[in-house]
């Protein structure tokens, strides 16, 4: 932060010192949300508000740990009995995640809320299952009862008999009904939209306004065209242009309006007609023409009108009618499922999160229990407001009665509408405070974490997207972001664009294939990325006088999704490179076995009674139940429908036998270890069950059980230190939020370069940023019901008689709706992601030969809008965009030497772990390392062999290969300095070993003439790593056995052009006379990786010896 005040130093005092009842602040990225609601808490604690009258309502249970942690730290600070007080009280105060602070209220007045005072709360998986076993009985009700109406909609939403598509639909429904204060009274107000048409139904008016918004751009281009054609004397055709401008532009009804649209026609001369040919400039009228054709054409595609099919808005509006007893079944399943799983859970003693903020609001409209709650609460303050659902909103409302209310935000970071969040509700109440004085609203604006040339490009892209009209922000006017941040570190912001290869780029071997072509874009982009890591990290840059350098875990690469091959191509180029990862695809450290049976442990220790994770304990090393004992203690409860943990309570009670005693030691077991988490931390815990079960030893017996119980002990001390680690509860809850994320998975391994969600990102932020994949097409929901909580419950008219569906006017408005939501929330993501950035921004997408972009609801992916506001405003020939072809299908190949990658974990750890079963061959290994070839395997009895170097050698062989493999060929002495010092700073190398180091002769590597003469035909690559199955006969050629094993090895240098390899090997070493012989087998080794991978039918090798600088060939 700035030693000087901030600009926004004003409008800062003003939210501290504000002595009125409701305030909002809209605090833009990186200005100091969090910093600015502690001042403000403190200021209100210093006029005499009490914590334990407080209500600080947080996003996450991390951010609620970090708020009380600075808030404790400004106590610290102050003086005075009565602040020591306040601090002493502090960890009792309702600074908590709204689910937590409405489960404590649900705890006090459970009488309230007819509910079980020592309710369990189900977690997502354990209400899944119940969702599916109160679903499977709810459907089973209605076919007993033969019901015509849900067979109707069973065969609609069972799309092909499809049973999980039903499944789907009505978990997703229900999902959306519980982010509604009342479903009930919600669909009866909405079902009027269906049956009643005037221009004030929500449904016409959102019709008039994507058909007013697609028509006024062509209505526009159509006056232009006119007036271009007056001054070609076509007055004619102008006058008919003008015309039908004014019958696609919007005037009087809706009805008037439509019937305007669907009777407009322009017809256009074709170019070669007397009119065009003869007017007095033909070449600018036929220019005119055909833009305009273009216009009409693209306008005519955009139509989603077809459901009038000739007729007046309102006639067609009769055809909701004809779905309406569809939407009413529907909204009657789900009332009932709602009403079945509730008592399901309630038989359980348990409720859902979504319960917890019903249940609250049942509470909060008692006007006995109300009143309680307002004598208490005195402030509400609200974190992260624009991420709030309809019934949040109603609770906090109800909450704040009487109560000063602080809500701080930013509706432009609102990116969960997908959970039923709403960013209109700050909208709303952000323009009804300004409006009507109930409120005061202050704006943050100055940015203390981001580069000031970043911001400007923010604000540069978003002043052009991000409209009232879409985004219902006026970015450019309200909400353009100012910089605190100034640093030497250039360029700041870098944009590659990558073209699929064409067939005329391709080499003309083969068919050309769209696949191919796609795989190429996701595999250069990955390289891309991974070369530019390599040439930011370890570079000094100065932040506010204060010098730093980047390291692997400064960089984040932020991908709209982790699932698909298409994220995987950035894993696995980052992996070839030797960079460090977490995140993408299969990486997630939570995945593997013998972390995910231990964080399941820890699961029961919280919640026994959830069946799912109970079961899985069981099963594991640590219950080591068979499932037919599990069988055998679910038929002695049966008599009872009771949670399994409860069930294994009651198979020890009055019993004896081994089964018993079994399932008595197991309780013990986690009673004991339930008791010791209540003090201890996560990695306390987990090394107590270690212990108490010898865990490691089940590992150590796993395949592969080495690396896995290195992955176990690496999880284990990420896990120390950590905050969410402090308790099994926040851990736990640690491990929910980032389900799904790279989060969990970077636990253990933070000095790694970071691949997560655009999501994941949201709240965080990183020196380096690169944003990837950007081309990626916004999914567009196209299920057969749709449902808007503006516009209500819509389906299409089926005709069962007849097979026949019709779309419905409500169907097409709620999927207009929708489709509009969805984008401007891609828009809010892209900025989330765009601010994330500290220092540097590249952002990283394939594009074909239009460059020009879209903008608004016309674009398909974030690299639609991003070029659109690039080239507007700066040009494609800007000196931060680069345009590059994307690798051949050749280069994608030889970019996958390292070829294990492309092979699945457990095909590599079977192949690892492979024994050949035949006596006669047990001494074959599982796996061959090129490098130890012509030793270690093959028992030589070369001569050569007592020339193997000294332990302090082979350190400074490893040197030189490491300097050798980062140096710029060609690079002068300075340089080779340069890059030793790197290779120390990033200890790589020790500073000793540096120290005997001889720069000249790495120079005079750098300038071997036939060296460079090798390297002038054809692609060089440095340090390729591969892994290949191979016949042991053909690698070790003295030995008969056929069978395949594993060879390994790294190439130090290879160069591939179009039918021949060279391979390089730096060794250093200066027996000249003994190198053939010594490294034949290496050397044959890696042609026939070479040969084998790229399918070149010549590849020659050579060994460099450094000492002599010569250059050796080797058959």
């Amino acid at each position: 932060m700035s030693e000087n005040k901030p600009r926004d130093v004003e409008s800062r005092n003003r939210i501290i010192d504000y002595d009125g009842r409701n305030m909002l602040v809209s605090a833009s990225a990186g200005t100091g949300k969090t910093t600015i609601m502690i001042s403000r808490i403190l200021s209100l604690i210093k006029k005499g508000l009490d914590v334990e009258n407080l209500v600080v309502v947080t996003f996450t249970n991390l951010a609620a740990a970090e708020m009380k942690r600075r808030l404790s730290e400004k106590l610290s600070e102050e003086s005075g009995s009565r602040i020591v007080r306040q601090l002493e009280k502090l960890d009792n105060a309702a600074i908590c995640t709204l689910h937590s602070f409405c489960g404590d209220l649900l705890r006090n007045y459970f009488y309230v809320a007819d509910v079980d005072p020592s309710f369990a709360i189900l977690d997502a998986k354990g209400a899944s299952a119940l969702q599916s076993e109160v679903l499977d009985d709810l459907t089973g009700e209605y076919f007993a009862a033969d019901d015509e109406g849900f067979r109707r909609l069973y065969r609609i939403f069972a799309e092909r008999r499809n049973e999980e598509n039903f499944r789907k639909v009505i978990t997703k429904l229900y999902e959306f009904s519980r982010c509604l204060p009342d479903f009930g009274e919600w669909y009866g107000r909405v079902r009027q939209y269906l049956v009643n048409y005037s221009d004030d139904n929500p449904m016409v008016r959102e019709l008039v306004r994507y058909a007013a918004e697609q028509a006024e751009p062509v209505a526009e281009t159509c006056r232009e065209a006119a007036d271009q054609l007056e001054a070609c004397g076509m007055s004619d055709c102008a006058h008919d242009c003008r015309r039908f401008a004014d019958e696609i532009s919007r005037n009087g009804s809706a009805e008037q309006y439509f019937n305007s649209l669907m009777k407009a026609d322009l017809k256009l001369p074709a170019k070669n007609t007397l009119v065009v040919r003869k007017c007095a400039n033909p070449e600018l009228a036929v220019e005119t023409l055909d833009k305009l054709r273009v216009v009409l054409g693209e306008w005519k595609k955009s139509n989603k009108f077809g459901f009038l099919a000739g007729r007046s808005l309102s006639e067609a509006w009769r055809d909701n009618e004809a779905s309406l007893q569809l939407t009413d079944k529907l909204a009657e399943v789900i009332t009932r499922f709602d009403q079945k799983y509730f008592e399901a859970k309630k038989q359980r003693g348990a409720v859902d999160f979504n319960d917890l903020e019903h249940l609250a609001l049942k509470v909060l409209r008692d006007p006995a229990a109300s009143a309680d709650v307002h004598k208490r609460y005195e402030a509400v303050f609200v974190d992260e407001y624009q991420d709030t659902n309809p019934v949040q909103e109603e609770i906090i409302s109800l909450l704040a009665r009487g109560a000063k209310l602080f809500m701080v935000g930013d509706v432009k970071q609102s990116i969960y509408h997908f959970r039923g969040c709403d960013p209109t509700i700050f909208a709303d109440k952000y323009s009804f405070y300004k409006q009507s004085g109930e409120g005061a609203v202050e704006e943050l604006s100055v940015n203390f974490r981001t580069d000031n040339d970043i911001l400007h490009f923010v604000n540069d892209v978003f002043s052009l997207l991000m409209t009232q009209r879409f985004g219902n922000v006026d970015y450019l006017n309200t909400s353009c972001i100012e910089s605190e941040v100034n640093k030497s570190f250039t360029p700041s912001v870098k944009i590659t664009l990558v073209q699929a290869p064409t067939k005329e780029k391709q080499t003309p071997h083969g068919l050309y294939q769209i696949k191919q072509a796609e795989e190429s874009v996701d595999v250069t982009q990955g390289e891309i990325i991974a070369e530019e890591i390599k040439r930011c990290v370890g570079k000094k840059y100065r932040v506010n006088g204060e010098v730093k350098t980047i390291g692997y875990g400064d960089v984040a690469v932020l991908v709209r999704g982790l699932k698909g091959t298409k994220r995987s191509e950035i894993y696995r180029a980052l992996v070839r490179h030797n960079i460090p990862v977490t995140g993408g695809a299969n990486v997630n450290s939570l995945s593997s076995k013998e972390v995910r049976d231990v964080v399941n442990l820890l699961r029961v220790l919280d919640n026994p009674y959830n069946d799912v994770y109970v079961a899985g304990a069981c099963l594991s090393p640590f219950g080591g139940f068979t499932h037919d004992e599990m069988s055998e203690i679910k038929l002695r409860t049966a008599a009872h429908k009771l949670p399994f943990y409860t069930r294994m309570q009651k198979c020890v009670a009055g019993k004896n036998d081994e089964l018993a005693k079994k399932t008595e030691k197991f309780l013990d077991f986690c009673d004991e270890m339930r008791f010791l988490s209540y003090s201890a931390t996560v990695d306390e815990v987990i090394l107590a069950v270690m212990q108490r079960t010898n865990y490691h030893l089940y590992v150590q017996s796993y395949p592969n059980g080495a690396a896995r119980i290195r992955n176990l002990y690496a999880f284990l001390d990420g896990l120390k230190g950590m905050p969410y680690a402090q308790s099994v509860e926040r851990f736990l809850t640690f491990v929910e939020e980032s389900e799904g994320t790279e989060e969990a998975g970077a636990i253990a391994d933070t000095d790694a370069v970071r691949i997560m969600t655009m999501h994941a990102s949201k709240g965080l932020e990183f020196p380096v940023v690169f944003l990837a994949q950007l081309e990626s097409e916004f999914k567009i929901d196209s299920a057969p019901q749709k449902s808007s909580s503006e516009l209500g419950l819509a389906m299409k008219a089926y005709d069962f008689e007849k097979m026949l569906k019709k779309t419905t006017p409500a169907y097409v408005a709620c999927e207009l709706i929708n489709n509009r939501r969805q984008q401007e929330e891609e828009m809010r993501l892209l900025y989330v992601a765009m601010t994330r950035a500290k220092y540097m921004l590249h952002m990283v997408a394939a594009a074909g030969k239009d460059l020009r972009g879209k903008k608004g609801s016309e674009a398909r992916s974030h690299a639609d809008w991003l070029l659109y506001a690039v080239t507007q405003k700066y040009g494609l020939n800007a000196h931060f965009i680069t345009v590059r072809d994307a690798l051949s299908p050749d280069e994608v190949a030889q970019s996958r030497l390292l070829c294990s990658q492309t092979a699945s974990e457990e095909e590599v750890l079977n192949d690892v772990n492979y024994r050949y079963p035949f006596r006669e061959q047990t001494d074959m290994p599982m796996k061959l390392v090129s490098s130890a070839l012509d030793r270690d395997y093959l028992d030589t009895d070369s001569p050569w062999e007592s020339v193997a170097l000294s332990d302090e050698k082979t350190l400074l062989g490893t040197a030189y290969h490491k300097v050798l493999q980062y140096a710029d060929y060609g690079g002068d002495q300075a340089h080779v300095r340069g890059i030793i010092d790197f290779l120390v700073a990033q200890q790589k190398i020790t500073s000793e070993t540096a120290a005997q180091l001889d720069v000249q002769k790495i120079f005079d590597v750098l300038h071997n003439p036939d060296l460079a003469k090798l390297m002038s035909n054809g692609k060089v690559y440095r340090e390729i790593s591969f892994m290949l199955k191979a016949p042991y006969d053909e690698v070790a050629k003295q030995r008969a056995y056929t069978d395949e094993v594993m060879l390994q090895g790294v190439i130090d240098l290879l160069i591939v052009s179009q039918n021949r390899a060279t391979v390089v090997d730096f060794k250093y070493t200066s027996h000249r006379s003994g190198i053939e012989q010594r490294y034949r087998a290496q050397m044959a080794s890696y042609r026939l990786a070479v040969s084998r991978i790229q399918k070149i039918p010549e590849v020659f090798s050579y060994v460099f010896s450094i000492e002599d600088n010569e250059l050796l060939p080797v058959e």
